[in-house]
């Protein structure tokens, strides 16, 4: 009998030691799995990230939709945009296992970055010999990337973008192809981005021997930096005019069909002071400075405005006295015309009228723009698109030489600068699209512009500071140019995102139908 017992509870504990050892296996498994899922996950996340800051890079810059073909063929994806001619970079080839998930539009078209439409193959981007940095295109570096994945992990990426017109109702019935139809007005976009991630791989081998895959895909929409609200050549929340002399070319429609606006001022300069009980303005209009208006046929000498919009004549000015002469301040004499306006109820949220969002949430429009601390030539040149917002003590657009162009009319620049002390706009500088100055990262610091005799402003001048009138000196020129601000709607950022991990398919080097993924 002892016998027999000793025997039962020694199978008893060889059992239970057993089942013990199962069950610890068990959920060492489930640890494996779980943390394989998680680092699988991660990777697909930075995948998303990368594909998210390479996207939103070219939306910074304004390529996200041009339609330029540019000058150099073998550089035209890059230097002209996503849509230009002979450059494929999106194509019409977004498979229906992925196309029909719920958010994306059927008839999407999907990122080729190596410009072949469906010709390319899926093995050259997952090559494990091909590493971050060795010439792989943005949208297909896996392995290791900057450091950032962990140790046996990758990520695939692929993108889609579906181009609509934004004055028909929502949701769109139909992607547009921009390289074929004709462009609208009003063209926006859903932007999407697929990443998937892989963990405990091989180093060398292919992905079927990865042990762990998660799946994400983000949708988000573009969004046009500025907010509209009809654009002014010089915006001046200061005294008007400043000091120094000044010649201002209007819009010829701001204040309506044939009403031209050349200047829009503040009033009440002190934050935007109420009107006092009788209803008159508590700080008086001080016109300061010599300055002049006129029609821009007047200031150019020709009917015919130049294609690069520079002065074609000796000299291009507003001559006074002159029958087109509009507003002007000369020896003494003041005339305003209809094309200055002063304004009692100035905007006091200036950066809200113009780009939609409050003074208070800067960091908003900051992040969807090229951050610089140097305002130099190597920054700012004529290569230079899209927006920048500068942050430092002095914005100098000088860069050291006597003639300096920044921008272009195909692809001008937002520059915001938030400069502590002043920001110069040198001699003879030619700039494209619209310098607005701003105080917002240091209210208390009383900055000031100083532009040099010659400069020209093809687009707009925004003064969104209140400084002394020595503060706004010097000889520079504000020539309205509608294809310059026009072309600024192609800048924007994109937002309004979302995402899930579900309702993605599986793909391996070995699904031959996938190839499209990037």
């Amino acid at each position: 009998m002892t016998m027999f017992t000793a025997i039962f509870v020694l199978v008893l504990i060889t059992m239970m030691l057993l089942y013990a050892a199962k069950v610890g296996v068990f959920e060492q498994r489930i640890s494996a799995n779980d943390l394989r899922q998680k680092l699988a996950f991660h990777a697909a996340e930075t995948g998303l990230d990368f594909s998210y800051e390479y996207l939103q890079n070219k939306m910074r810059e304004g390529l996200l939709t041009s339609t330029e073909t540019g000058d150099d063929p073998a550089n035209v994806c890059d230097a002209a945009g996503f849509y230009a001619p002979g450059c494929v970079r999106w194509v019409d080839a977004c498979p229906a296992e992925l196309c029909s998930s719920p958010g994306i539009p059927p008839d999407s078209f999907i990122y080729d970055d190596d410009h072949l439409g469906s010709t390319v193959s899926y093995d050259t981007c997952i090559d494990a010999t091909v590493t971050a940095g060795a010439g792989v295109p943005p949208l297909c570096r896996h392995e290791d990337f900057q450091g950032t994945l962990a140790e046996g992990t990758r990520f695939r990426t692929t993108a889609g973008i579906c181009s609509y017109d934004g004055d028909l109702a929502w949701p769109p019935t139909n992607c547009l192809d921009l390289s074929v139809d004709t462009t609208p007005e009003n063209v926006r976009h859903i932007v999407w981005m697929a990443a998937w991630g892989y963990s405990d791989c091989e180093d060398g081998g292919p992905l079927t021997d990865c042990k762990g895959q998660a799946r994400m895909i983000r949708i988000l929409g573009d969004r046009n930096i500025l907010a509209g609200g009809g654009f002014v050549p010089l915006v001046s929340k200061n005294n008007f005019p400043p000091s120094g002399t000044t010649e201002v070319v209007p819009n010829p429609d701001a204040g309506g069909e044939g009403v031209p606006v050349s200047i829009w001022s503040n009033r009440n300069m002190t934050a935007c002071a109420p009107l006092n009980t009788d209803e008159v303005a508590q700080d008086p209009l001080t016109v300061e400075g010599s300055f002049r208006t006129c029609e821009m046929h007047e200031w150019y000498g020709v009917d015919i405005r130049p294609d690069d919009a520079k002065c074609s004549m000796p000299t291009c000015k507003c001559d006074y006295p002159g029958p087109e002469a509009l507003s002007y301040r000369h020896g003494g004499e003041t005339h305003l015309d209809m094309d200055v306006l002063v304004d009692n109820d100035f905007p006091c949220d200036l950066f809200q009228y113009y780009f939609g969002v409050p003074e208070s949430e800067y960091d908003t429009v900051k992040q969807a723009a090229q951050i610089i601390d140097d305002c130099g030539n190597t920054v700012l040149n004529e290569e230079s698109r899209g927006t920048y917002w500068f942050s430092g003590d002095l914005c100098d657009i000088d860069g050291g030489k006597s003639s300096k162009q920044v921008g272009s009319i195909d692809h001008p620049v937002i520059l915001i600068s938030a400069a502590k002390s002043q920001t110069v706009l040198g001699s003879n500088t030619h700039f494209y699209g619209i310098l607005y100055i701003s105080d917002v990262e240091s209210p208390d610091s009383q900055p000031n512009f100083k532009p040099g005799g010659g400069a020209t402003v093809y687009g707009a001048v925004i003064i969104d500071v209140i400084f002394p009138s020595s503060g706004f000196a010097g000889t520079f020129r504000v020539v309205y140019n509608d294809q310059v601000l026009g072309n600024l709607g192609k800048v924007g950022t994109l937002a309004g995102a979302y995402w899930r991990d579900f309702d993605l398919p599986l793909i391996d080097s070995a699904n031959s139908t996938l190839s499209w993924a990037r």
